[in-house]
Order: structure tokens, then sequence, then C-alpha cells
């Protein structure tokens, strides 16, 4: 399972520079989901620290109260 939800973040992080917008935000919001889960922070530890980093900003407190959720705007 874990296996699986690391394939599925590194797809995710593929994803998070496309082209249409609604698109990004609902990938942002199901990282969001899965790497605040014991679960996906172990899947996450299994991908190469380019992509950790990349991820880190979805994962944790601290990261949460920074990243605005899914289809909101920074003002």
């Amino acid at each position: 399972m874990r296996a699986l939800l690391a394939r599925a973040l590194q797809l995710m992080v593929v994803y998070l520079v496309d082209e249409h917008v609604p698109f990004i935000e609902l990938v942002h919001a199901a990282l969001r989901q899965l790497l605040h889960k014991k679960e996906g922070e172990a899947a996450m530890q299994q991908l190469d620290p380019l992509q950790q980093s990349y991820l880190q900003v979805f994962a944790g407190s601290k990261s949460a109260t920074s990243v605005p959720e899914a289809g909101t705007r920074c003002t």
C-alpha cells in the first residue's frame, strides 16, 4: 500500500505544474489530504529528496497555515 501511495505522490508532483488551474487545485487539495495522514507521510519518505522537499509544503501542521486552501485567493 505504501509503495502505491508513493507512486501516486510522484504522479501528483508532475501534475502540480499542469496548464489547467482547476486540475492543479484538485491535485493540491488531494496532496494536503494525503500528506496530513501517517500513511501519506510514510509514503513521502520513499521519494527522492528533491520530490520530498517539493511536497513538504503540503505536509505537516506548520505548512498548513501558510498554504491557502484550494480554490481560495491570497489577499
